[in-house]
């Protein structure tokens, strides 16, 4: 797996439900209310000292309990993924990249769904959920299938993986997609070392290009 450290704020823009994402205080998925008096429990960090010195009575500021953004991720594995030889293999890549993203989504106390492409759907709240999903992704092998549409809840960023010559279906909800595309010239002769475009942004979508020298780490970390 590869270390992803955040998720880039500008892909989470754009959808109502994960607007508060990018909050401008230090606490992402809280939003700032007000102050009120101290209570017993209260957490210390959240204290306004220059309020309380004001007053003369310890205050606390309150926070509203925002909802984290929910990752849906849309496992392929049809064939025209499996281009390229190892290391530099797109279906490899797409299966790390899809454990990265899960291990930090649940590092993190995000929402996490999956899609298998035998048509299995987990919820993984739970570590040794996490660890079902990854040998669910040890096991898959290319298919000749055609991967089925996906309708993904709405308000979920949906993370679907696929080459440019063979797209998936996606049925239109309201949520944020992001379309990890692998670039089949760019795996097919990676001799060319040939250089892929950065992400590009269009309403709830975000295209994600992945060629067979970028950097994985930096795919989700640039």
């Amino acid at each position: 797996m590869v270390p992803i450290k955040s998720l880039p704020r500008a892909w989470l823009s754009g959808s109502e439900q994960h607007a508060h994402f990018t909050a401008r205080h230090k606490h992402a998925g809280e939003l700032l209310l007000g102050l009120r008096d101290y209570q017993t429990g209260d957490a210390f960090r959240h204290i306004d000292w220059r309020a309380s010195a004001r007053s003369g009575d310890v205050k606390v500021r309150e926070f509203e309990q925002l909802e984290h953004p929910h990752l849906c991720l849309m496992i392929n594995n049809h064939e025209s993924l499996n281009i390229g030889e190892a290391p530099a293999n797109a279906l490899e890549h797409s299966l790390i990249l899809a454990a990265s993203l899960a291990r930090f989504a649940l590092q993190a106390g995000l929402g996490l769904s999956v899609y298998l492409p035998d048509g299995q759907y987990m919820t993984i709240s739970r570590h040794h959920q996490l660890q079902y999903f990854f040998e669910a992704l040890a096991g898959i092998t290319p298919s000749t299938n055609t991967t089925e549409s996906f309708t993904p809840k709405a308000g979920c960023i949906c993370v679907s993986f696929q080459t440019d010559k063979h797209l998936m279906s996606i049925t239109p909800t309201p949520a944020k997609h992001w379309r990890i595309i692998f670039d089949s010239e760019s795996y097919l002769k990676p001799l060319s070392r040939k250089k892929v475009d950065k992400p590009v942004m269009s309403g709830n979508e975000v295209t994600i290009p992945v060629g067979a020298h970028s950097s994985l780490t930096e795919v989700f970390n640039g």
